[in-house]
């Protein structure tokens, strides 16, 4: 984080929780616009706070995730603020974002790559904000250069949404 290669950011607006795997749809995604060779971005951790909520509605929901496999076309820039770790403020971070509402490109968007992340929380809340997650990735998810890492709730009810947040590393690694 010293170095400044670290970097966090998260969605202004909550994408309401899907009760089912979805293919194509996402909360908020990460791209890796870097070229062939070029940093890896390994992921942190990734959370989401639950904005919205019917009030004393028992709800269930946890965080997924998605790392693409295939190398993807570039996206159009979302509006996601990237800030620095360290606080020091210079971004020259390569990262690309889409948000809810953009759907993952075919190649990525299969319900066979969505996988949990963390456990699931309860809530039944009669104000906001309701529950919230954080899940320590710990760097065991490294986003190669053309790929996503893309993020969801996945939950018992639609009638919830979620502001998602992330944070990871930039570095050169040798993958294979």
């Amino acid at each position: 984080v010293r170095n400044g290669r670290s970097f966090y950011c998260n969605t202004g607006t909550a994408v309401a929780t899907v009760t089912a795997i979805p293919t194509t749809a996402c909360g908020l995604a990460i791209y890796n616009n870097e070229p062939d060779g070029g940093r890896s971005y390994i992921i942190h951790r990734v959370g989401a706070l639950f904005t919205v909520n019917t009030p004393l509605t028992l709800v269930h929901a946890g965080i997924i995730g998605n790392l693409g496999q295939v190398r993807e076309a570039i996206p159009a820039a979302a509006a996601v603020t990237i800030k620095q770790a360290n606080g020091m403020g210079k971004n020259d971070s390569r990262a690309r974002f889409i948000v809810g509402g953009t759907a993952l490109p075919a190649g990525t968007g299969l319900a066979a790559n969505w996988f949990p992340l963390g456990g699931t929380a309860s809530g039944a809340v009669v104000t906001l904000p309701g529950f919230q997650q954080m899940v320590d990735v710990e760097g065991r998810i490294i986003v190669p250069p053309g790929r996503y890492f893309a993020l969801h709730t996945l939950g018992s009810v639609t009638t919830t949404s979620a502001q998602l947040f992330m944070s990871w590393t930039e570095k050169m690694l040798t993958l294979g």
